[in-house]
């Protein structure tokens, strides 16, 4: 499955807390930052495909 259900509990289990994300734009990514509008874990950068690669 590719939904936030699955991707925040890997990230939650495999990356520290205070590490930067570096992720497409893919819309599940913008969960990785304030979850249920609590303290952001993580910085989360994106790269635009269309732009950059």
């Amino acid at each position: 499955r590719r939904d936030v259900s699955t991707l925040l509990p890997l990230i939650y289990q495999f990356i520290l807390p205070g590490t930067t994300i570096y992720s497409d734009q893919w819309g599940v990514y913008n969960s990785i930052i304030n979850v249920n509008n609590g303290p952001s874990r993580y910085t989360h950068a994106t790269v635009n495909h269309s732009l950059n690669f």
